[in-house]
């Protein structure tokens, strides 16, 4: 999407023909990529979530540090993912300025051995 010249006015578009809320997945740290920018340019779209794959290359954690970022300069709903797979972590995220989180792996895996009504924030 990022080859996009036009993402701008395709994600407004997309925004405007929809009649229903509109998510809007992104990948963090992609090298060249601003993702506060990209975060911005989707709320200024009118987008109703971000859901940021908040991955790091060579890094084992989700980065906690973007979503704080990103959650402190926007207003966008920030739906967080990556290395969701305990409690702890997803309070993590939480705490970091998502608004909500998402689970894959671990949950495709069978690993997530945890009520989501323990969360505490």
């Amino acid at each position: 999407m990022l080859l996009r010249q036009d993402l701008e006015d395709y994600v407004k578009e997309v925004v405007k023909k929809s009649e229903s809320k509109v998510s809007m997945k992104m990948r963090a740290n992609i090298e060249g990529v601003d993702n506060l920018a990209i975060a911005q340019l989707a709320e200024d779209c009118g987008v109703d979530y971000l859901h940021i794959d908040a991955m790091k290359k060579g890094v084992r954690d989700a980065d906690f540090d973007l979503i704080r970022h990103i959650s402190d300069n926007t207003n966008i709903f920030i739906i967080g993912n990556n290395s969701i797979n305990s409690i702890a972590q997803a309070e993590k995220m939480l705490n970091a300025g998502a608004n909500g989180i998402s689970i894959a792996r671990a949950a495709i895996k069978g690993k997530l051995d945890f009520d989501l009504n323990q969360i505490k924030i």
